[in-house]
């Protein structure tokens, strides 16, 4: 009993507070909110099932800080080629909801296998990435890279879920730029990116399209990089941006019209933009400190659709205000920053990787989802994480907080203070 009890007081002690409880608190945050988003709900089921999510979860954080990082290691190829596969039935076999197919019915319960597609994604390549000994900028580490992040990818684009999907593409950059990849490799990957938006946003305007194909040419020009360099460079973004008016047709009427709507929200105030257009309003009105918790008028008369999903910011930031929206950012701010701090100091390759991995993954979505409730990024369908319902991707969340608990625990290999 004693030594139970010593063990227990250890594994108390070696635990990362500055990662633990940021965790807790936006999960509490989550909790406060989802429960004011719901409140008037006749059947108040989302707060009840995310409490029991919450409970598991945490079990789950902290039976993933036992498992030795090696064997989390070995095991993430097997891992990712599980996901795949449950992509691929929730493809064919999956039930349909509100018009997409994610899910996978366990009885009472679902599964959304694009969510946990997210940590196998990250933590296979920062394995592939930290089995390489070669050139880290080398054209075989981003084209592996790139394959390994677009095949899951594509498989939940398909669902549809454009927002998982972009959140699983996220962690790619990053995780190859802290492996070693020059800006210019930065620069080559993105410059295509840069030209279907462009493309798309003016309209398909052909004097818009040579103008930006001719700054790529500047800048290849001034990077010193050989004449066949510049012209393979030049022809990717020539064939992409030529290709963009199919991608812009392959996307769905509900994609087209976000997109359409975040660069002017009041074209359609009662249809696409109505849930922006809400949503700041809910969040001006909250003013400095807030209206009160269960007072916010926009929250409990649901004039904001999806507040306790997506927009369960705004709910927030209406009845705590600035004060309350400044914690919640200050506790994801200690919690990233802390991550990446653990990474700097790993000596172990496939920990760092997989710290930056998961750091990216938060940094983007809480980015894309204040951004969206905001009204400065598209709206996709990109969780809050720990906050916005929903079981699977809170269980996902708090597993990745497990790894870095699991990696930050390890003192005796590297000093992280």
């Amino acid at each position: 009993m004693i030594l139970i009890v010593e063990k227990i007081k250890s594994f108390l002690k070696d635990l990362d507070y500055y990662v633990l409880i940021p965790t807790l608190g936006l999960c509490l945050l989550g909790l406060v909110s989802i429960f004011s988003a719901t409140y008037t709900d006749a059947e108040d089921i989302n707060f009840t099932k995310q409490i029991s999510f919450f409970g598991i979860g945490i079990v789950l954080m902290l039976a993933v800080i036992l498992i030795p990082i090696r064997l989390i290691d070995s095991a993430s190829l097997t891992f990712y080629a599980i996901m795949l596969v449950l992509l691929v039935f929730v493809l064919l076999f999956g039930p349909v909801r509100y018009g997409a197919k994610r899910w996978i019915a366990l009885g009472p319960l679902s599964l959304q296998p694009s969510e946990l597609a997210k940590v196998a994604t990250i933590l296979t390549v920062a394995r592939m990435l930290a089995l390489q000994r070669i050139n880290a900028s080398s054209l075989y580490n981003i084209i592996l890279s790139i394959a390994l992040v677009s095949v899951p990818m594509f498989l939940v684009f398909r669902e549809p879920d454009l927002g998982t999907a972009l959140c699983i593409g996220c962690v790619a950059l990053p995780m190859l730029f802290w492996h070693g990849i020059s800006w210019f490799s930065i620069f080559v990957m993105f410059s295509p990116l840069v030209t279907v938006l462009i493309h798309i946003g003016s309209g398909y305007n052909f004097d818009f399209f040579i103008a930006t194909l001719f700054l790529i040419l500047v800048v290849l020009y001034f990077s010193k990089r050989s004449a066949k360099m510049i012209l393979v460079v030049l022809m990717i973004n020539v064939v992409v941006g030529l290709g963009s008016e199919p991608l812009w047709d392959s996307l769905k009427d509900y994609q087209k019209e976000r997109i359409l709507t975040f660069l002017d929200p009041e074209r359609d105030a009662k249809g696409a933009g109505y849930q922006v257009l809400q949503s700041q309003i809910a969040i001006g009105s909250g003013g400095l400190l807030g209206k009160g918790y269960l007072e916010g008028s926009q929250t409990q008369l649901h004039f904001m659709p999806e507040q306790h999903t997506d927009f369960i910011f705004s709910a927030l930031a209406e009845e705590f205000g600035f004060a309350g929206s400044v914690i919640l950012l200050a506790l994801f701010a200690i919690l990233i920053v802390r991550i990446i701090m653990i990474a700097d100091v790993v000596d172990d390759k496939f920990s760092s990787l997989t710290l930056i991995g998961i750091a990216s993954l938060f940094t983007f979505q809480v980015l894309v989802n204040i951004g969206m409730t905001t009204g400065i990024m598209p709206v996709t369908g990109i969780p809050l994480p720990f906050l916005s319902y929903g079981g699977t991707a809170l269980l996902t969340n708090l597993l990745l907080v497990g790894i870095v608990l699991n990696i930050a625990m390890r003192k005796k290999v590297y000093d992280i203070h």
